[in-house]
């Protein structure tokens, strides 16, 4: 829908019931279903070892987080479907996805280690459709998830990567945005391609889609490398000009093997502040 029109449905992921009326008022407001974006997830709001973690709580993750998510998807394969139209469901990884530990939320963890397979599953079983799956990392995204009881046992340390690393809300859909909305132009104008394309071409043209499918899936990632460099640097750059280089050059796209510091300083007088004498100059050499 391109009219800028919001419309809110009260829903419960974990039930088939809720999901099926958001479907269905989905289609009677906006004519269906065009991105669906599978976003809800908890860790149960705590931080707490496995063995100390309450039975309930680990109901509410893992309905929420696998059975939430496969219920979703399922409703929105069959409102697609009905549509025979080019379709978008969106999976949200998390921390654990690649296998590294979540300790304190090892739930959350086991159920974001799934998002993969199932993505990977689902693009195997709907290949022969027009519904395409895309994963979205969006990173740590400061909301009150990161605040639940237990966040203390992390320490200093971790309150630091948080308050470095998180972002709000608003910054991560300003980059989510555009990307999805680049995937889904590229889907419409490939499918409109291949309507316009003689019956050869055409083949082609799915078999080229089919291996891109295969070996470069669709994926969004917030907290790349780069974007990491860049929160990191967004601190220390005020404070130290050597961090304005490495910024400066990463975002070149320089392999930094070293760098060294050719510069003198000299103090104002009186106010604990320094000024170059000379400019930085960063010595890089390529890893390749």
């Amino acid at each position: 829908n391109m009219t800028g029109e919001v419309f809110g449905v009260k829903c419960d992921v974990t039930s088939p019931e809720d999901l099926e009326r958001v479907a269905y008022q989905a289609q009677q407001k906006f004519g269906g279903v065009d991105m669906w974006i599978c976003n809800a997830g908890t860790n149960g709001y705590l931080f707490k070892d496995l063995q100390n973690t309450p039975t309930n709580k680990l109901k509410e993750i893992t309905n929420t987080n696998i059975l939430g998510t496969l219920f979703t998807a399922r409703e929105a394969i069959r409102s697609m479907g009905k549509r025979n139209g080019p379709g978008i469901i969106v999976l949200l990884e998390g921390a654990g996805g690649g296998g590294e530990p979540t300790a304190l939320y090892a739930a959350y963890g086991a159920t974001k280690a799934s998002t993969k397979q199932l993505a990977s599953s689902l693009r195997s079983e709907l290949r022969e459709t027009k519904i395409k799956v895309v994963t979205l990392n969006p990173g740590i995204v400061d909301t009150e998830l990161l605040r639940s009881p237990g966040a203390e046992h992390f320490g200093l340390i971790g309150r630091a990567l948080v308050d470095v690393f998180a972002s709000k809300p608003d910054v991560v859909a300003a980059e989510v945005v555009p990307k999805l909305q680049t995937i889904a132009d590229d889907i419409i104008l490939s499918e409109q391609e291949q309507r316009n394309s003689s019956l050869p071409n055409a083949l082609m043209s799915s078999m080229g889609r089919r291996l891109k499918d295969i070996f470069f899936p669709l994926s969004v990632t917030v907290l790349t490398p780069k974007n990491m460099l860049k929160k990191i640097t967004e601190l220390g750059e005020a404070r130290d000009p050597i961090f304005r280089l490495i910024k400066k050059a990463w975002l070149a796209g320089e392999d930094l093997v070293s760098f060294r510091e050719e510069e003198e300083w000299d103090y104002v007088e009186g106010s604990g502040k320094r000024i170059p004498k000379k400019k930085n100059r960063i010595n890089s050499r390529s890893l390749k």
